[in-house]
């Protein structure tokens, strides 16, 4: 062992290097690393959300992202297209009806 250690030692950097190289080449190791290394920098941005008032909302929008608080939130069950919740949200700028399908996000919706 005390052998292989002063022979490692003896071996220049640069050989190495060179050694590593030549291994990554042919393990693969190298494309797999520059694949990965691509697709990191070939992923999209997130970008901070922006919220709006629920004054400036008009009947078409989706995708909106507002801050608001529940003043009231009731079960309306509509057999023929499933549970449906509404809820009755607003804000400093206005108020407007929610309409909620999902049990799990009727959850959350409470007043207060």
């Amino acid at each position: 062992v005390q052998a292989a250690v002063r022979r490692g030692l003896a071996v220049p950097a640069e050989a190495l290097a060179k050694l590593r190289e030549r291994v990554w080449k042919e393990d693969g190791v190298g494309a797999v690393t520059r694949a990965i290394k691509a697709a990191i920098k070939a992923a999209p941005k997130v970008r901070k959300p922006k919220f709006g008032k629920v004054g400036s909302i008009k009947p078409d929008d989706g995708g909106l992202n507002l801050l608001v608080k529940v003043v009231k939130a009731a079960e309306e069950d509509t057999s023929s297209k499933g549970k449906a919740w509404e809820a009755v949200v607003g804000d400093a700028s206005g108020v407007a009806t929610l309409r909620i399908v999902d049990a799990a996000h009727a959850e959350l919706c409470r007043p207060g």
